[in-house]
């Protein structure tokens, strides 16, 4: 590709079309980039026993037998049938032949580029064909026999010599340095390409052996500093890299250097597909991962055309948000797009046809024995181990065949149906210990609180404009709310003070809790598994709602008579949040150990007792005919348990685009402050005067107005002493400025 020659070295003029160019070099680069050697989901193993399964010959092993069983050998270690499917295996293979009878100008390219599956190869070919109709590396045409391509030896050795001339008349011109210009043809970008995608295993192999460090590709610094930009904290992208949060900062630190690189070693083409993912792109991708990750967690089923439709929506709202500067740019959301955004954001349950997909049970079924395994190196009890969840209320809300309901919907201004505050509830695996629930509502102090002290509250009450629980939310709840929790109950029951926290990957979860405390360790389940296996999502979290609508009609009952609606009006109009703060604390106590015991049935059932067998639905079903039968003494003959259903499972509204463009906002400038350095402490001398001050004040009231004079007397000299020091610092201090 063309980069910008320095302005103050003179450059000579060609007429023969030739394009000036300016190369930076520098022996002994540690950002070289590295060439892609294995494809998505492939360890340097993998790869390994699948090139030592494809040259196997038979003089390697000792008779037939033999070489039939070394085969059989490497095939397993290549395929490894014990963790993928039939299906998976089917499409490794599909993917090994569809690459095998590309074209020879266009396969070193699209291998190059990591496929994982059939259809991103064909997405990659696709894209290739309608950005270089005309290009010889999409040629179909394979020459009959070798000798009419000629030697890959011979097409670099003719490049390095055209190069080197023309380095050699450009130094000429210049003089010593490692900078210089050189004249290149506008093809070579192209060749280098082919060059570079065809470059042998061995050669590549035999390189990685000069180097003592660990061999970091440019693929993988380019990926960490796009990770960073789109705001995610250094230890979170170490830890999906599998790299050191040291070497993650180093990248950092040095990104204007990798990305010089890679405008200098990237070819052409490479070039223009990634120029063509603009900022507006970036970001819709990445709000749109958090949509379905949230759809997921709430149990709605998306589909490829629901997912199609969002994404449209959210590139509208964020090109008008970035003005005129992305007037010109489009998007379709086609097949081949949702192919390449599926493997970039590590959605491979995503289908490519209609029918709807939102859980990962392949996923889900698995982590339950990885998780035992987790437990039984920590030696975690079930009361050691503990799982929460959020979740949305609407505080206020009846079902809709109720005359409150109909009448407000009617009703001009706020809503108060709509007002919706959101919980965190959570407690251990044996059942009998609850957590102080976690409330975040919209404001800080309503009416209904004047007068009441929040830490008195039976609930954790926080505030968010949104309602939400942020990382920052959380992470203050973790450490000082949930971690003096643990060790209180352990210290109470004898147990150990460590603990087992399970979350799964919501947006406001922080990647960092485990560098929070010494005596828990987190674990997070497997994307899109929430509604699948987590204990609060099997019945726990739909128990608690049932229950609080239940005490709502209770509550409705005992306060208004019988069919008489103007008492019935005036309870609900002056039932405010103080009232459904109490209701919340009494359907969480009234929640049985039984109940969220249950809840672990599926993710850890050895540790689920006889009576937490039975799931909660029973229960559930029991619950809301009473709520119903509660309805109709109350004057609602209309309202019939569908409607209950409807309304239990109306809580927690969707994320709307701006919310979701809000929330990323939050989460990237928490996590950017959370990154940054903690500004140096330091008593300067005008903070040491003002310090004192308040000291020598504070004793003069003392020894003013103390009846014991002999007390004040001494507890003054005794401060005195005590900050005598910051007193010589001080005064240290002031003679250091004269």
């Amino acid at each position: 590709m063309a980069v910008a020659p320095n302005p103050q070295v003179p450059i000579p003029q060609e007429e023969d079309g030739l394009l000036i160019v300016k190369i930076e070099e520098e022996e002994g680069n540690p950002w070289e980039p590295q060439p892609l050697t294995q494809r998505t989901g492939e360890t340097p193993e993998l790869v390994d026993h699948h090139q030592r399964f494809r040259t196997f010959r038979y003089q390697e092993a000792a008779g037939p037998r033999e070489v039939l069983s070394r085969l059989r050998e490497l095939c397993h270690q290549w395929l490894r049938p014990e963790i993928r499917t039939k299906e998976q295996i089917v499409e490794l293979l599909i993917l090994e032949q569809f690459l095998s009878i590309l074209p020879p100008e266009t396969r070193p390219w699209v291998e190059a580029q990591c496929p994982g599956s059939g259809e991103e190869a064909v997405a990659l070919v696709e894209d290739l064909a309608h950005m270089f109709p005309h290009s010889a590396l999409l040629s179909a045409q394979v020459p009959a026999h070798p000798a009419d391509v000629g030697s890959l030896r011979d097409q670099e050795a003719k490049l390095s010599d055209k190069c080197q001339r023309v380095r050699d008349g450009a130094a000429l011109g210049k003089g010593r340095g490692k900078n210089y210009s050189v004249e290149l043809l506008r093809d070579v970008d192209m060749d280098q390409a082919s060059l570079r995608a065809k470059r042998s295993l061995s050669e590549i192999d035999s390189r990685r052996t000069k180097r003592d460090r660990k061999a970091i590709n440019l693929h993988i610094k380019l990926e960490v500093l796009r990770r960073f930009a789109a705001g995610e904290k250094l230890s979170r992208i170490a830890k999906a890299l599998g790299l050191s949060t040291s070497t993650v900062a180093t990248i950092r630190d040095n990104r204007e250097k990798i990305r010089a690189s890679s405008l200098a070693a990237t070819p052409q083409v490479a070039t223009k597909l990634t120029r063509s993912r603009s900022l507006v792109m970036e970001n819709m991708e990445r709000l749109l991962s958090v949509w379905i990750e949230d759809q997921n967690q709430r149990g709605v089923p998306v589909n490829v055309s629901t997912i199609q439709d969002k994404a449209k929506s959210l590139f509208q709202d964020l090109k008008r948000e970035q003005g005129q500067s992305a007037e010109a740019e489009t998007f379709g959301a086609s097949r081949g797009w949702f192919t390449r955004f599926k493997a970039r954001h590590s959605l491979p349950n995503l289908g490519t046809s209609s029918e709807t997909v939102s859980t990962d049970p392949e996923a889900a079924a698995k982590y339950p024995e990885a998780l035992r395994k987790v437990i039984q190196e920590g030696g975690y009890t079930p009361q050691q181990v503990f799982n929460v969840d959020e979740m949305g209320l609407f505080w206020k809300r009846l079902p809709d065949r109720t005359f409150i309901s109909v009448e407000e919907k009617t009703a001009s201004g706020f809503k108060a149906a709509r007002d919706l505050l959101t919980l965190l509830l959570g407690g251990n695996a044996a059942g009998d210990f609850k957590l102080k629930p976690l409330l975040v509502y919209h404001s800080e102090s309503p009416r209904a609180l004047k007068g009441f002290s929040k830490p008195n509250l039976p609930v954790i009450w926080r505030s968010h404009k949104k309602a939400w629980v942020t990382m920052s939310l959380f992470q203050e709840w973790f450490v000082h709310f949930f971690c003096p929790a643990v060790e209180k109950y352990c210290a109470q029951n004898n147990l150990p003070n460590k603990a087992l926290l399970i979350l799964d990957s919501a947006p406001g979860h922080p990647g960092n809790l485990d560098d929070l405390s010494d005596n828990v360790r987190v674990e997070y389940l497997p994307k899109n598994t929430t509604s699948l296996i987590q204990p609060m999502n099997q019945g726990v979290i739909a128990t608690f709602k049932a229950c609080y609508l239940r005490r709502v009609f209770h509550l409705l009952q005992q306060r208004a008579h019988r069919d008489d609606k103007g008492t019935i009006r005036e309870f609900w109009r002056n039932y405010n949040i103080l009232n459904a703060v109490y209701n919340i604390s009494e359907s969480w106590e009234e929640l049985a150990e039984s109940t969220l015991n249950s809840g672990w049935k599926k993710l850890w059932p050895e540790c689920v007792s006889d009576e937490g067998e039975s799931l909660p639905a029973e229960a559930i079903a029991q619950i809301e005919q009473d709520i119903v039968n509660l309805a109709h003494e109350l004057g609602f003959r209309d309202v019939v348990e569908a409607d209950v259903v409807q309304l239990l499972q109306s809580h927690g509204a969707d994320l709307s685009n701006e919310e979701l463009m809000q929330l990323e906002q939050e989460r990237a400038a928490g996590e950017e402050s959370e990154d940054a350095p903690p500004a140096p402490r330091q008593l300067t001398a005008k903070r040491l005067a003002k310090a004192l001050s308040h000291f020598d004040a504070g004793l003069q009231i003392l020894t003013d107005n103390d009846p014991n004079l002999e007390r004040s007397l001494r507890v003054s000299r005794g401060v005195h002493n005590l900050i005598s020091c910051y007193r010589d610092m001080y005064l240290e201090k002031k003679e250091g400025c004269k």
